[in-house]
């Protein structure tokens, strides 16, 4: 996987962490949260 591509969307949310306290997230704070993601871990 050394493609800069982002995963497909559907693998991103299963890889984020799931609280059911936590209410869902705007686009913009899982853009937000890829962009971080994507710094990390390429």
């Amino acid at each position: 996987m050394a493609s800069s591509d982002p995963p497909p969307y559907p693998l991103i949310l299963q890889a984020l962490p799931r609280s059911s306290t936590v209410p869902p997230r705007s686009p913009l704070v899982l853009y937000g949260e890829l962009r971080r993601y994507k710094k990390v871990h390429t």
